[in-house]
């Protein structure tokens, strides 16, 4: 499940304090419960979670460029590396 504008803004106040949001974003609050961005304390408060944390953070760097080059796999000359730092530990 994605976040909209809305959403974001209140887990971006969530996750500054500790400010129980209004009773008109009661709705908003029961969508965020279901999917687990945020959950509840006692009487009634609620607290943003690691996973609405999580997504926050995505979707504050949605936007970011992808990079051109992934590396995967082992490095080029990463053996040749390995077989020097061997042979000097042996000795």
């Amino acid at each position: 499940m994605g976040l909209d504008r809305a959403d974001c803004r209140i887990l971006r106040r969530l996750n500054s304090s500790n400010e129980t949001p209004g009773p008109a974003l009661k709705n908003r609050i029961n969508k965020l419960l279901e999917s687990g961005f945020v959950e509840e304390k006692n009487f009634g408060e609620v607290a943003i979670t690691l996973r609405g944390q999580l997504e926050l953070a995505r979707w504050r760097f949605r936007k970011l460029p992808r990079s051109r080059y992934a590396i995967s796999g082992p490095l080029p000359g990463g053996n040749m590396l390995e077989k020097i730092f061997k042979s000097s530990q042996s000795t």
